[in-house]
């Protein structure tokens, strides 16, 4: 009986270390961003508070872009935009800067998940032969968003390279993510996707189970990720930086 209590603080002691260890380095591990490499093109993602698009345009003001083309993708308006058939508020501002007029804006704004837009962005490349692309995205998006182009693929795609680019949300610091209360919230709930993104594409959809599996558990998924953002909502608003 001693032994078996023993053997259960044991484990009870590594597991608390181990959530412990996960915990404070949760961030650096989510931010796998890089240093922007002049690239063919420029994606700014959907989402965001708009440091995305601020970011985008800054390495493109800097020439990063070498064949003048912005690629927007999402749709980043709100339902009263939507109803009065507004532009997207990146498009707006960029219509708005003369400068931008010579620019290859492409906005692909179908209304989808990250998945979704890796997979639009390869087959744009591919269409048009481009070869390289600085993606834009908030910092602890990054380690998704790596795995899926790792884990997608389209014909052709083996020569195409990316650059990952925070957007340098003022809220984010990878070391000391969790002294914020915004940065907190965004950690798991990207941990939970990125769970989903490695067991849905790096395992069900391999082995064609994807869709089946899919179906059955999409409710639940929606269930509980309706959950988590009621909590998520509730937690940032009843909390401080």
């Amino acid at each position: 009986m001693y032994k078996q209590i023993r053997t259960f603080l044991l484990l009870l002691t590594f597991l608390f270390i181990l959530a412990f260890i996960i915990y404070y380095n949760l961030g650096r591990f989510l931010d796998v961003t890089q240093t922007p490499v002049k690239s063919d093109i420029i994606v700014c993602l959907g989402g965001g508070d708009g440091a995305r698009i601020k970011k985008a345009i800054d390495l493109y003001d800097k020439g990063y872009a070498l064949l003048h083309t912005l690629v927007l993708t999402g749709d980043n308006r709100s339902q009263k935009r939507k109803q009065l058939h507004m532009d997207d508020k990146r498009i707006q501002y960029l219509k708005e800067k003369h400068k931008y007029k010579n620019t290859n804006i492409v906005h692909y704004n179908a209304i989808g998940n990250t998945k979704v837009e890796m997979l639009f962005i390869k087959n744009y490349m591919i269409e048009n032969h481009f070869q390289s692309a600085i993606i834009v995205s908030d910092s602890p998006h990054s380690r998704r968003i790596k795995l899926l182009l790792d884990l997608i693929h389209v014909p052709n795609d083996e020569n195409l390279t990316f650059t990952i680019v925070s957007s340098n949300v003022s809220w984010w610091n990878s070391e000391y993510y969790y002294k914020n209360k915004k940065a907190k919230a965004f950690a798991v709930r990207e941990m939970i996707k990125l769970v989903y993104a490695y067991v849905a594409f790096g395992f069900l959809e391999k082995v064609g189970l994807y869709q089946s599996t899919r179906d059955i558990m999409m409710p639940y998924y929606n269930y509980l990720k309706k959950k988590i953002d009621n909590i998520t909502y509730f937690y940032l608003k009843s909390t401080s930086s």
